[in-house]
Parts: C-alpha cells; sequence; structure tokens
C-alpha cells in the first residue's frame, strides 16, 4: 500500500491503495466516484473517460502513480449546488443520454474539448467523440448535445460574464486571443508614468484587446491580480519542494537501511555515550524531515484562494454589478477559485489575503531549514574524526593551502543557508502583526523579498541535501575503532555483572572499576592507549581473564533495539517515500 496525493474536482484528497491500482479503480473502489464507468478494462470504450491535467483520458489506463500530483475531473465534479453543467444539461435536452452507461463519459470527452474552444465544425467534435464507443450506437444526438453545449457555454462565458456582467462573447474573445503577445515596453513605459504597476499591465492589456480595455478590472483591486498571483506560485513551489523533500528521504532511507545493524559511538553532550547505530541516526534526520513533509502537507490542504472581493474585501462593488444577489457573488468566487486549482477561497479577507497565510509557508520552510541544519551539523561533527564523509570527487580542493584537507563544506553551505532560512521566516509573522485594519502598504516590500528568497533558499537547501545524502561516505573501520577505544568503559556494567556471577562483591567490584577507569583514562589523556582490559585482567579481585572479557566486547551486544527500531521505522514510512521523484521533478498541480 501506498500514500498518492491528487487534486478531484478541485479539492486535494489522499489515498491509500495498492501502486498497480488504475485511477478507474480508486476512483470507483476508494472515492465512491462512480460515474467513471468500468467498460472494457483497456481503454477502448470510454465508458471511464475523465479529464486529467486538462485532457480527456481513460483512467482504466491510467496508474494512479501517474495520476498523483495531477488534477482530474470526473463527471460528480460538474454540477455545483444542485445546477447541472450546460453540458450535461444539453446532454438531457437533447435527449443524448440513450442508456446511460457511456454518457458520463461522452459528457467528460465534451467538456475537455469545450474547455478548450466553443467554436467547432462537425469533424471537430466526431474526432473528439472518437474514443467513446455508444452501446445504443446513436450519435446523432450526442453530436447535437454537444453543439448545443458550445451555444449555451458561448452564451454565458466564464466568471463575470457567465453570471450576467455586461461583458460581450466578443471581448471575452479578444482577452483570450492576446494573453500572450502583450506589448511589456508599453507597461513599463506606463508604469513610469503613473508609478502603479498593476494599473500599468492592465493599460498595456488594454492596448492589446482594445474591445475588452473597459471591462478590464471590473469591480476588483490591484490585490485580486498580486495575492491571487502570489498564492498560485506558493501552492506551485510547496508542491515543487514536497518532491524535493521526498527524494531526501529517499536517499536517507537507503543509508540507513544498509547502515541499519553497523555499531557506532553514541554522543550525549558530545562526549562518549552508549552506542547506537549508524543507521539509527539516520533515521533520527528522515523523522525530522517526515515531520516538515506532514506540515507541509498540513499548509497545502489549509490554503485558500483570495477571490475577487474588492477595496477592502467587502464585495460591495460586486453587490452593485450583480444587483445585490449573493448567490452569484459567492458562485464567481467559486468559479474563480477552481479556475485555478483551489477548492475555495477564504471566507472574510480584508484587502489581501491574511498575511498569517505567508507566517504559516514560511514557517514550513523554516522547519525545513531546522531539519537540514541539524542532519548537515551531525555529518560535520563526525567528519571530524572522518567517521563519516560528505561526497568528495576526485579532483576537488578541500584548501588552497593545505592541500590534504577535506572540509565538509557542502554540508557547511547547508548549514549557512538554513541560518538565512531561520532569520528570513520572521519577516513574515512580524508583518502579519502589524496589517492596519484592512491593509497596509508596508507588508509590499518585504513580502516581496522574503517569500521568494525563502522558496529560493530552501530549494538551494534541499538541493545539498539531496547531495550529500546520495554520496554520503562511511568509513566502518574508523567508526569501529572510534567504538571500541572507549567500549571497554561503556561495558563496564556487563563486566561487573559478569564478575558478581563469578561470585564477585559488587560494591568491591565497583570500585576496582572506578579505580582502573581513572588510571586507563589518565593514561589515554597522556597519548597512550586504553588498557582497562588488560588492568581489570590483571586484577585477581575481577576474576576474569583477558579473553572472557574480549568475548563481552562485542559492539552489538550494546545497540540495544537499533536495528529493530531503523526497520519499524522505513517499514512505515515505506508507503510514502515510495512517491520520492527526480531532484529535478516536475512541478504537478
Amino acid at each position: 500500500m501506498e500514500n498518492f496525493s491528487l487534486y478531484i474536482n478541485g479539492v486535494l484528497r489522499t489515498v491509500c491503495v495498492p501502486p498497480q491500482w488504475t485511477l478507474l479503480r480508486v476512483l470507483r473502489e476508494t472515492l465512491g466516484l462512480t460515474g467513471a464507468k468500468n467498460g472494457c478494462s483497456s481503454g477502448d470504450c470510454g465508458a471511464c473517460r475523465v479529464i486529467l491535467d486538462g485532457t480527456a483520458v481513460n483512467a482504466c489506463k491510467v496508474p494512479i502513480k501517474d495520476a498523483a500530483g495531477h488534477r482530474v475531473e470526473t463527471i460528480e465534479g460538474l454540477s455545483r449546488n444542485g445546477q447541472l453543467h450546460p453540458i450535461q444539461q444539453a446532454f438531457i435536452d437533447c435527449g443524448a443520454v440513450q442508456c446511460g452507461f457511456c454518457t458520463p463519459g461522452m459528457v467528460m470527452s465534451a467538456k475537455a474539448l469545450l474547455d478548450k474552444t466553443l467554436h467547432l465544425s462537425d469533424d471537430e467534435i466526431r474526432e473528439a467523440l472518437a474514443p467513446n464507443l455508444c452501446r445504443c450506437t446513436g450519435y446523432y444526438k450526442i453530436e447535437e448535445a454537444v453543439r448545443e453545449a458550445a451555444r449555451r457555454l458561448e452564451a454565458q462565458d466564464r466568471a463575470q460574464c457567465q453570471l450576467g456582467l455586461p461583458i460581450t462573447e466578443a471581448q471575452v474573445a479578444e482577452l483570450e486571443a492576446h494573453i500572450t503577445d502583450i506589448d511589456y515596453d508599453v507597461a513599463a513605459q506606463r508604469e513610469r508614468e503613473v508609478r502603479h504597476d498593476v494599473m500599468a499591465h492592465i493599460y498595456a492589456y488594454g492596448k492589446a484587446a482594445p474591445s475588452a480595455a473597459g471591462v478590464l478590472h471590473l469591480g476588483a483591486t490591484s490585490c485580486y491580480v498580486t495575492d491571487n498571483a502570489d498564492l498560485i506560485l506558493y501552492r506551485d513551489g510547496l508542491v515543487y519542494l514536497r518532491a524535493q523533500l521526498l527524494t531526501v528521504l529517499n536517499n536517507l532511507a537507503a543509508f540507513a537501511k544498509k547502515y541499519a545493524d553497523t555499531p557506532a559511538l553514541g554522543y550525549t553532550h558530545y562526549q562518549p555515550a552508549q552506542p547506537v547505530t549508524v543507521g539509527k541516526r539516520a533515521v533520527l534526520w528522515m523523522q525530522d524531515f517526515l515531520a516538515d513533509v506532514e506540515e507541509l502537507d498540513h499548509v497545502l490542504s489549509a490554503l485558500r484562494f483570495l477571490g475577487c472581493r474588492g477595496t477592502t474585501g467587502t464585495e460591495a462593488s460586486f453587490m452593485d454589478l450583480f444587483d445585490g444577489n449573493e448567490a452569484k457573488i459567492d458562485e464567481m468566487n467559486r468559479r474563480i477559485a477552481a479556475e485555478f486549482g483551489f477548492s475555495a477561497c477564504f471566507p472574510v479577507c480584508g484587502q489581501t489575503y491574511p498575511r498569517k497565510t505567508d507566517s504559516r509557508i514560511l514557517g514550513c520552510l523554516s522547519g525545513i531549514a531546522q531539519s537540514a541544519y541539524r542532519m548537515a551539523n551531525d555529518i560535520r561533527l563526525l567528519q571530524h574524526d572522518r567517521q563519516l564523509e560528505e561526497p568528495f570527487e576526485a579532483d576537488q580542493i578541500g584548501s588552497s593551502a593545505m592541500a590534504y584537507k577535506r572540509n565538509p563544506m557542502r554540508c557547511e553551505r547547508i548549514c549557512s543557508l538554513s541560518r538565512y532560512m531561520i532569520a528570513d521566516a520572521m519577516n513574515a509573522p512580524m508583518t502579519a502583526s502589524v496589517q492596519w485594519l484592512e491593509r497596509t502598504l508596508d507588508d509590499s516590500a518585504n513580502r516581496r523579498i522574503a517569500m521568494p528568497e525563502g522558496f529560493l533558499c530552501i530549494d538551494a537547501v534541499l538541493r545539498l541535501c539531496q547531495n550529500v545524502t546520495a554520496g554520503l561516505h562511511v568509513n566502518e573501520a574508523i567508526v569501529d575503532r572510534t567504538l571500541r577505544e572507549y567500549l571497554p568503559f561503556l561495558a563496564t556494567e556487563d563486566l561487573m555483572m559478569e564478575a558478581v556471577k563469578r561470585g564477585g562483591d559488587r560494591q568491591q567490584l565497583h570500585e576496582v572499576i572506578r579505580r582502573h577507569s581513572m588510571a586507563a583514562t589518565k593514561r589515554m589523556k597522556e597519548g597512550l592507549p586504553c588498557d582497562l582490559l588488560d588492568r581489570l585482567a590483571g586484577d585477581p579481585v575481577f576474576g576474569l581473564s583477558r579473553s572472557e572479557l574480549e568475548q563481552l566486547m562485542e559492539p552489538r551486544l550494546y545497540i540495544g533495539r537499533c536495528p529493530q527500531q531503523v526497520r519499524k521505522f522505513l517499514d512505515a514510512c515505506t508507503p510514502l517515500l515510495r512517491q520520492a521523484q527526480a531532484a529535478d521533478g516536475d512541478i504537478r498541480i
């Protein structure tokens, strides 16, 4: 079983299913969305047709892993507030439903087509419906229904136009035709004149689409453009960083599995302590990063769209435009949010979206930085005596003066950037705390730096983490030697218990160990090897030979449940880890 997250009808859903399951099976058996039918299971009939990222596909042929992170529309998502979608209604009115089995697939093929254009030839309609087989063999009414749906949608157009505002089809068509050919030099010149970025771009857009210039930005404020755009960028950025995080976790999981049983000297206060394993340390790092994934998922699930709320968030301008019809205002904002892949808008806003959102986002990024810093710093400490080493290329130079050096420069860079991120995250709460009433502009310049720099910084940190964790090197001989140097001290309680079993006095033995330990430690401070075992073997009170003491010097006797803890932890993480993508994985929403 694995966890897969995807957007179903605008809502982020996470399912835990076998990776071999198809999207169709997940929709029907896990999510209860039975509109898509299982007609052939081979992709021949089209009864299971859904829309994946704007393209109609056969859900029976799409592995769930390929749908993870993508947007899926099903027949269930078309109707809103008890109202059928115009395409659905057109199928009913034209008598195109027939037996009904293949109808959902037909409707979704039609919607994918009509989402792209409303001006269709008969051949284009037939081509779009070709993957759908009708069991009743009657296609005429189906084609007519698509034509009728196109007429109805064209009469409504999008968002505001659909809801009855005085915006013509021609105006919308002109705006759509000039989305990509706006003259930004005109915008730049205009901004120098009016000192307002949004109005400058509206002016330039109006020059490209002159018939629609008079309805651009109708009832809106600048934050409708800037804040909604920011929310889209942040959402996409978080999805991207999630994939980066999973790659780090996947690397660490492989490392932890390999070294789950490798004993290593433990440290508390950076002083020798009870042994652990190399793999156990890796899962401690993983646990921190997993908490970051959980927090990131929470932030994503709670993220809302601003929508179009007017100058102070009261929607007063839209009360005028829609003659006081509040339902139309709500529907407009629902449609705007859905168009950009958001499940809902914030319930209430001032002029901007709540700046607590920025605090939550940068706090999440700061958490990732904290985890990365902790891991990288641990590696730096362990590289001091070569127990662990970050990757080092064959021709890499560690120092311009000291040619022998192999410095942990990548881990140092992780720590440096992470410290910057932790500090950067403080900008958001300070900004959120000083929002004057409905808004103040003193947040703008700060956010424009703090937010993008936070994302860029964590991207760099995670890429460095991927590099380090993919090539982390363990010098097992040094790890073993370091542990064995201190093992006689760490094993003294076990040695004492064994001597008691042989008839020794516990209190007397404790004093013998204390005295010999102090002497051995003094010798080590003089640069000489530890001779504690020799001292104990030579003491008649202790009653154990050198060979008997050596038998108790097996490091694995002192690592407790470390190997079991590692394996149990990795087993629990397996479903999530299988979602790991390439380090430069695509942004998928």
